[in-house]
């Protein structure tokens, strides 16, 4: 981070983020990009307890447009989310306790949350019965580090399917 300041007159600052090798085959489940456009728009709520990739998330979605709400604590976003009525939902995998999945479940078997597009983010290395038990209900998903146009597409494509879903 390097700062340039002139009193009176203001401040610059600039981060330089380093580059993360991309991991391959970031998603078991194809998205087709082409019919996709950087026309965002929706609300997305995210449930991610890690602030660092919350903020990465976060700041990815709403410059595309998005309006979209970081919800820290996977015990109480299932009543956040039932309120919200969001599109799209993208939810930690590993948040502790396996509440990724037993918040999924809850979601899926809710009348007001059952059609909500549901994004999971996880690990490359998640044990077979895991992924098993993750792939059953979540609409998509992605292996972190996230790449920020695979999310965008992502994200565009669920809230694009639940609005067509209407």
């Amino acid at each position: 981070i390097e700062v340039e300041s002139v009193v009176g007159e203001g401040s610059c600052f600039t981060v330089w983020l380093p580059t993360q090798p991309m991991v391959p085959a970031t998603s078991g489940k194809a998205m087709p990009k082409s019919n996709l456009t950087l026309k965002a728009q929706g609300t997305v709520a995210l449930v991610e307890n890690q602030e660092e990739m919350a903020t990465l998330i976060c700041e990815i979605l709403t410059a595309a447009g998005y309006k979209v709400i970081w919800l820290i604590d996977g015990s109480t976003a299932i009543k956040q989310i039932a309120l919200l009525k969001p599109q799209t939902i993208i939810i930690d995998w590993q948040l502790p306790t396996r509440e990724g999945y037993e918040m999924t479940q809850w979601l899926r078997q809710s009348s007001t949350t059952g059609g909500v597009k549901i994004l999971a983010l996880t690990i490359p290395s998640l044990p077979n019965i895991e992924q098993q038990e993750m792939m059953e209900v979540v609409d998509d998903y992605l292996y972190k580090p996230i790449e920020p146009m695979d999310l965008l597409y992502r994200v565009m494509a669920l809230v694009e399917s639940y609005s067509a879903a209407l």
